[in-house]
């Protein structure tokens, strides 16, 4: 226990103090303290976060906002063959996860 929290609780004297929920919420200038109220504003909130940041958000719909230019042959990939798999693997060095048959070794 770090010496902060020692402190504490020798001021307190072990007593447990708990914050009490709030019991009114202030929405504009409105006061609600009606529980079922208070519970549908929370979700209501928590849950049109992510659209409501997306529409003050200006993102790009595609990759064109970007780029400009031709790009098709930008990036060239050859095919792998099992032997260089293999021996790339093999240099992994061995960690303490688990393989795919979840043995940890």
């Amino acid at each position: 226990m770090g010496a902060t929290w020692r402190l504490l609780n020798e001021v307190l004297k072990g007593k447990k103090l708990r914050p009490k929920p709030n019991s009114v919420f202030k929405v504009g200038v409105q006061e609600i303290s009606d529980a079922m109220e208070i519970e549908r504003r929370f979700c209501h909130y928590f849950s049109n976060i992510g659209p409501n940041l997306a529409k003050r958000t200006q993102y790009a719909t595609s990759h064109d906002d970007f780029l400009s230019g031709y790009f098709s042959q930008s990036v060239l990939l050859d095919l792998a063959t099992q032997q260089e798999i293999i021996d790339k693997t093999c240099k992994f060095s061995a960690g303490k996860s688990a393989g795919y048959d979840n043995i940890h070794v």
